[in-house]
């Protein structure tokens, strides 16, 4: 699905504000921009879920901060993609940066199996940490140090 949505100054609440994301945060070729609550798939060593799994996925609005990612109030026009599917997905969004698309779940889909949930949106507190950590590690790691933690030592 694709819209085209018009947008005055101010016309969003700065907490409802869309994440600008620089070239190359993300593994992403060009700028772009993410709603707030759209999954991000992560891969770091600091993650390592009981099966040795590096993935996570956090809201977009956890990276706020994370390598020049921040809010920002878009231009008057805005080109939003809200892609649907069947069963959870975790696509391609732009270059490498790849984001979690869950199946739309509403009265209609109670008792229908779906698959098993493979990825997990953190909870805000716990994706914030893992973020904070991964910019602490590398921080340290252009600085010549060792990481702040070992890989797989951030629990989720």
């Amino acid at each position: 699905m694709r819209e085209t949505v018009s947008l005055d100054d101010g016309a969003i609440d700065p907490t409802r504000c869309p994440m600008h994301v620089p070239r190359d945060a993300l593994n992403n070729r060009v700028p772009m921009w993410l709603l707030p609550d759209q999954g991000v798939l992560l891969e770091s060593d600091l993650v390592e879920d009981h099966q040795g799994d590096p993935f996570a996925v956090v809201p977009a609005s956890t990276l706020d901060g994370y390598r020049g990612i921040c809010r920002l109030h878009p231009d008057n026009n805005l080109q939003l993609v809200t892609p649907r599917f069947e069963q959870d997905e975790v696509i391609y969004l732009e270059g490498g940066l790849l984001g979690f698309c869950p199946a739309p779940r509403d009265l209609l889909t109670i008792g229908v199996e779906l698959q098993e949930n493979i990825y997990k949106v953190l909870p805000i507190t716990e994706a914030c940490a893992l973020v904070a950590a991964m910019a602490t590690a590398e921080t340290l790691m252009i600085a010549g140090g060792m990481p702040a933690m070992a890989p797989g030592a951030f629990q989720m």
